[in-house]
């Protein structure tokens, strides 16, 4: 099977914004920082690009019909997992935004939320790179 541009220039593209997100909750937490303008360029990426090549796999991506039971279960969980987590990252950091402007260290005082998106931000990451790595290799 052909390994589709948009695929592996998405998935690039998300360890790159991945990383960015770590980068902008590890400031946060460590040096009380809350990047403003970073967090809303991965949101912005996040919405335009993500949700476009979910959009993209859903209508015009080649069908995946050969691929196993087990595998279409696990791209349908990571599909709803990724779109999910794109709400909780609006809402995280919108929350961060404010209340890092009334000088509250949001990551830290949300220790436990903070560290389930971080769980859950991986998990979103990492089910996608196996899935690519299952479908195409």
């Amino acid at each position: 099977m052909q390994i589709p541009v948009a695929s592996t220039i998405t998935l690039i593209m998300e360890l790159f914004i991945g990383a960015l997100i770590f980068f902008i909750i590890q400031q946060g937490y460590v040096k009380n920082v809350f990047s403003k303008r970073l967090a809303f360029f991965a949101i912005g990426y996040e919405i335009i690009f993500n949700v476009g090549y979910m959009v993209y796999r859903t209508i015009g991506a080649p069908s995946v019909s050969n691929l196993s039971p087990a595998l279409k279960i696990t791209a349908a969980l990571h599909g709803v997992l990724s779109l999910v987590m794109l709400f909780v990252i609006i809402a995280f950091f919108v929350r961060a935004n404010r209340e890092y402007g009334e000088r509250v260290n949001s990551f830290v005082f949300h220790k436990i939320q903070t560290w389930l998106f971080m769980f859950f931000w991986s998990l979103s990451l990492l089910s996608g790179i196996f899935l690519y790595l299952k479908v195409y290799f």
